[in-house]
This record gives structure tokens, sequence and C-alpha cells, in this order.
């Protein structure tokens, strides 16, 4: 991973600490309020690593 992508991860994971259930869209323009420039699908994938690396599946499931 090249320091730009790892800062800009870093940056998406304290935005997830704050907001675990923000959308993708929002998460990009919350990026981009600090400063990281990235699409959705680098979001996405960024995120689901972030989720697995913090125990998390990325997936919700319910059982009603």
């Amino acid at each position: 991973k090249s320091k730009a992508e790892e800062a800009g991860e870093a940056a998406l994971e304290a935005i997830l600490k704050e907001s675990p259930e923000m959308g993708i869209n929002k998460l990009i323009i919350a990026l981009k309020k600090v400063g990281h420039r990235r699409g959705g699908k680098w979001v996405t994938t960024a995120r689901g690593r972030i989720r697995v690396r913090g125990g998390g599946s990325g997936v919700s499931l319910s059982s009603d």
C-alpha cells in the first residue's frame, strides 16, 4: 500500500469509529472534507477490510 492509501484508510477508520453505519456516499464526502479523494469502489473495499480487521463481518443479519 502507498502512504496515501494508508492515510486514507486510517482516516476512514476514524470516521467509521464515530459513525459505523454511515453509507458509502456520506463516507466519500467525509473523506473529501479531511483531504482524501477516494471513490465508491475504494471506500467499499476499504470499509470491508476495516470491518473484518475489527472483528465484524461487514454484514448485518437479523432474525425476526
